[in-house]
């Protein structure tokens, strides 16, 4: 489902690996310029050099616009620096593109919400204070939950986490990756990458393939 095939770009240097339905990766990165130039390539908003990136069996950088804008919505990004629309609530802000690309109620949200704060081991009960907030009310690990929470209620086959855990807790860290691990078994052959520049936020990834950024490309590795 997702597949760099000799990539050259920026501070990649021909890069493979491909992940099939059903993987969970994670892949350490050297900087958050390599990190920002890794979603630039997987979205199709920059192309390699040289090189191919396919999502889904299609090379995302040779689509027309509209069949790249098709092809991701199968994509979700869950990134710690989500920018949020400050005159709207959280539950407005989070719900926007469910509700835009998918045409999901209101009610089936809230009920995705609650199963999501259960499982982060969080107050079901303050839930609906917390969604009527303004994002300008958030702590630095409130608008963390919310970019999780944002990117899991669009139910892609494909999710890739952006330094989600970085900062946090290291009590928090575990109930978020517990959440997401529970969340990659929901859909049969849901793809899972993590990637961070931080080796630690990575390590308690379970069972999953691992990669490291080198000068001679991506390197399978042991954290």
């Amino acid at each position: 489902m997702i597949k760099f095939e000799n990539v050259y770009y920026g501070g990649f240097k021909n890069v493979s690996f491909e992940l099939n339905g059903g993987s969970v990766c994670k892949v350490l990165l050297r900087s958050n310029g390599d990190r920002a130039a890794f979603l630039s390539l997987l979205t199709g908003v920059n192309v390699p050099d040289s090189g191919k990136v396919f999502i889904a069996e299609s090379d995302i950088g040779a689509l027309p616009e509209k069949e790249k804008y098709k092809m991701l919505k199968s994509l979700a990004i869950a990134s710690a620096e989500l920018t949020f629309i400050s005159n709207l609530s959280i539950i407005e802000n989070i719900t926007l593109p469910v509700k835009y690309h998918q045409g999901v109620k209101l009610k089936e949200i809230e009920n995705r919400l609650v199963v999501f704060y259960e499982v982060l081991g969080l107050d079901k009960e303050g839930l609906r204070g917390y969604v009527l907030r303004l994002p300008s009310t958030l702590s630095s690990e409130e608008k963390q939950i919310t970019a999780l929470l944002r990117a899991l209620l669009n139910n892609c086959r494909i999710i890739v986490y952006d330094s989600v855990f970085a900062g946090l807790s290291v009590d928090l860290m575990k109930r978020m990756l517990t959440l997401t691990m529970d969340y990659h078994f929901r859909m049969p052959g849901r793809v899972s990458l993590y990637i961070s520049t931080q080796e630690h936020t990575l390590k308690d990834i379970p069972d999953c393939t691992a990669f490291k950024q080198t000068d001679e490309g991506f390197v399978k590795w042991t954290s």
